[in-house]
């Protein structure tokens, strides 16, 4: 099982770890600040010795590391892209925002994201998007930023997590196995409470401006791009 560093410390740029498994072109680590592409959220980038990381997957419990080169070493020290990830958490961050604003506006429940470093997007449940729509959830984002509000990180139990997040929020806990009880809990006060486990910033100031850059209609759902400076 690969500790995964990133939960704890989204913050944290370089770290050291030990090898425990190599194969064709990757290596897993017993710790990693690398977060994997998953939940929506595209894979951070960097170097492990020097050597460039340039996929990160996941696999269970295990992350597994793709390098473009030899690491002959058993032990790493890895170096997180930090633009790339800062970027990711930034946009991820702006998506449960987005996503509890249309909860709480329109009654209409997020059911995938995509988060990327230069352009995101949400699919959402039928929506009709115009100029009004789109002025109020830029309004709404801009007044959450404007509160300088600290995000909370915390796990509770998946029943207790059904009874606290918004019914709309729910797509997330509803596609994990029944098997796993525990649950992450990323809650914005006043914005929005959700399970997830991807980065985020430690506070909504560190957003700048939201801009949605595009949206389209495609198999009975409504897809919202977006980006934030």
């Amino acid at each position: 099982m690969t500790v995964k560093l990133y939960l704890d410390d989204p913050y944290l740029k370089e770290f050291d770890a030990r090898i425990v498994r190599r194969g064709d072109g990757f290596v897993v680590l017993d710790k990693t600040a690398f977060y994997p592409k998953s939940g929506g959220q595209d894979h951070d980038m960097g170097f492990l010795n020097n050597v460039p990381v340039v996929r990160v997957t996941r696999n269970g419990d295990d992350i597994f590391h793709f390098v473009e080169g030899m690491i002959g070493s058993d032990t790493v020290h890895g170096i997180i892209d930090w633009e790339r990830r800062y970027a990711l958490m930034k946009m991820h961050t702006a998506q449960h925002i987005i996503s509890g604003i249309i909860a709480r506006r329109y009654g209409v429940r997020t059911i995938g994201v995509s988060i990327e470093t230069g352009e995101s997007a949400l699919k959402t449940e039928p929506l009709e998007i115009n100029l009004g729509v789109i002025t109020d959830i830029v309004e709404d984002f801009a007044d959450i930023v404007r509160k300088r509000t600290d995000l909370k990180f915390y796990e509770i139990d998946r029943e207790d997590a059904l009874k606290r997040v918004d019914p709309l929020r729910i797509a997330g806990i509803q596609k994990l196995p029944a098997s796993i009880r525990t649950l992450r809990v990323v809650e914005i006060p006043g914005a929005d409470i959700c399970t997830c486990a991807g980065t985020h910033v430690k506070n909504t100031r560190e957003l700048g401006n939201l801009e949605i850059t595009r949206h389209e209609n495609a198999d009975g759902s409504t897809i919202i791009y977006f980006s934030v400076s």
